[in-house]
This record gives C-alpha cells, structure tokens and sequence, in this order.
C-alpha cells in the first residue's frame, strides 16, 4: 500500500511539474497586462465617422506618468479596389498635430470624393528623455 501511495505521490508531482514547464512556454500576447505592449503609451486610438461627404477623424493618446509631448501625423486612406492608397485629407496630404503634456485629444474634419477610407495615425510619446512611436489604423468608413 505504501509503494502504490509513493508512486501515486511520484506521479501527481511529475503531472504538476509538467503543467508548470508547459505554462512557462506560453508566450504572452499583446494586451497581456503583464507584458505591457507600449512602455510611454497607455491608450492610443484613432476614429473615423462620415456625415454624407464629411469625414471626421478624432486622434486620441494618452502616455505614462512623466510623458512631456506628444506628436502625431495622420494619412487618409481610400480603398481603390485592391489596396489601401494615400488620399489628400482636404488639401493636405498628411496632417500633424502636437500636444503639450500626457494626454492628445484632436479633432480634424474634411469633405471627400465618395469611396471607403480609413486612418494610418503615427503616434509620437515623449518621456523621461525617451520616445517611442505607435502606428494605429481607424475603422473604415464609406461616404
């Protein structure tokens, strides 16, 4: 009885050091709250609504505790069939924008052409002497 309970004790101690080797292999994905996807960014985001012909973009970033600026430039994008392809954002062909402290919070409007678009935003964090850069893409919206 003894000898069936040690082996039954030897087995379950593999089985737990098994599952716990396993575990450990398991990278983590992005969102993980324990592997932080950005160091300086907290939240990042960019919208794009339509009313008839008018395009709404609303950039948002917000960085850590120490951010001193924050920068971004936004390209519009139209789906020609195939591809996404650059598309001026009323007369320009990019847009910047720059924002003193933690936090960005812009809103830009223009009027298309019909078609489906979307948003490629670079996002720029300043912090602590250091940056780091986040590209992000909108929704897609057709007018």
């Amino acid at each position: 009885m003894k000898r069936m309970i040690s082996i039954l004790l030897a087995f379950i101690l593999l089985l737990t050091m098994f599952v716990t080797v396993s575990a450990a292999e398991v990278a983590p994905g992005p969102g993980d709250p324990l592997v932080p996807e950005y160091t300086y960014i907290s939240n990042v985001s960019a919208t794009l609504t339509a009313s008839g012909k008018t395009l709404t973009v609303k950039l948002y970033c917000k960085g850590v505790v120490g951010t001193t600026s924050i920068s971004a430039t936004f390209y519009l994008q139209r789906w020609n069939g195939s591809s996404w392809v650059s598309a001026p954002f009323g007369s320009a062909s990019a847009i910047s924008a720059t924002a003193a402290g933690r936090e960005m919070n812009r809103t830009f409007t223009a009027t298309v052409s019909s078609g489906t678009y979307r948003i490629k935003a670079v996002f720029k964090v300043y912090c602590n002497g250091s940056s780091e850069t986040a590209t992000v893409y909108s929704n897609t919206v057709t007018v």
